[in-house]
């Protein structure tokens, strides 16, 4: 049984270490190639300078230290908004990679054609250092990585969740709570229960944003007390946003070290039977 083994690692050490050695250059290769596309600096959409900030400078801002959480909740939804393009569908999916590439991480790369699969093969991060390196997102996107990244700071956010729309709300003091969109850049010093049961709280701060007569109106309408029967709550404390539930970020998380993990595994039974053997021929001589 031991000759057994033995000869079969021996037959497949090297099949392999060649499999570990690739696996290491497409990690390599994830590295050195960034996940943010440049371009999208220079997309169009429907949002006045929708993306300004790097990622350096995003993350910068994120991680200032500042007392107050208000005003850390204030900079935190600019650098989001200001750090990550409304893009999620379109010609460029691969170019700005909405439709993870295999470098990035092929762990994730193969559980999104597979068990992950969803639309048109888009993927969005739980993480939100990886949704700001990468740039594009749309309101889930966006509201996902203000809630990963307040709640790591714990600051207790909720997911609020519509088909039409998705938003966060915050826990500020015990009696205070705010709703966030960070998609919009757009902060309402309200609960979400006070503005479904009055939409009109959003008039003046989307109109300070800039945003037209139309679109407030067509988000009045989401956050209506009427359309309450097609909101989800996703707790802080709970599973997660939808596509993000506490299952996926584990796997997600873990995945990043496993990606590494994998082909040093299988590089170990190559390196180790030609170790010894060198060894053994060393000690015969």
């Amino acid at each position: 049984m031991q000759k057994f083994i033995k000869k079969y690692l021996e037959k497949i050490a090297l099949p392999f270490f060649v499999i570990g050695i690739f696996l290491f250059l497409v990690n390599i290769t994830g590295l050195l190639i960034p996940l943010k596309n440049p371009d999208i600096y220079k997309e169009k959409t429907s949002f006045k300078d929708d993306i300004t900030l790097s990622a350096k400078e995003a993350l910068s801002i994120i991680n200032q230290p500042t007392a107050n959480t208000e005003q850390y909740v204030r900079n935190v939804t600019y650098a989001i908004n200001k750090g990550i393009l409304h893009y999620w569908g379109g010609k460029n999916d691969k170019k700005y990679n909405v439709i993870l590439p295999f470098y990035e991480n092929y762990i994730l790369f193969i559980l999104t054609h597979t068990l992950f699969r969803q639309s048109a093969l888009k993927y969005e991060f739980c993480n939100y250092k990886k949704t700001i390196a990468r740039g594009v997102g749309w309101c889930s996107q966006e509201s996902t990585a203000l809630a990963d990244l307040l709640n790591k700071k714990h600051i207790p956010t909720n997911i609020i969740s519509w088909p039409q729309h998705v938003v966060t709300e915050i826990q500020i003091t015990n009696n205070k709570r705010w709703v966030v969109d960070p998609d919009y850049g757009v902060i309402i010093e309200h609960s979400i229960n006070d503005i479904a049961k009055d939409p009109s709280i959003l008039i003046p701060v989307y109109k300070h944003a800039g945003y037209s007569n139309k679109e407030i109106k067509r988000l009045m309408t989401i956050f209506n007390s009427s359309n309450i029967n097609q909101r989800t709550i996703y707790k802080h404390n709970g599973p997660g946003y939808a596509n993000c539930n506490g299952i996926r970020k584990l796997i997600e998380d873990l995945s990043y070290i496993f990606i590494w993990i994998i082909p040093t595994f299988l590089i170990v039974p190559f390196t180790w039977i030609n170790l010894k053997k060198k060894y053994v021929k060393k000690q015969s001589k």
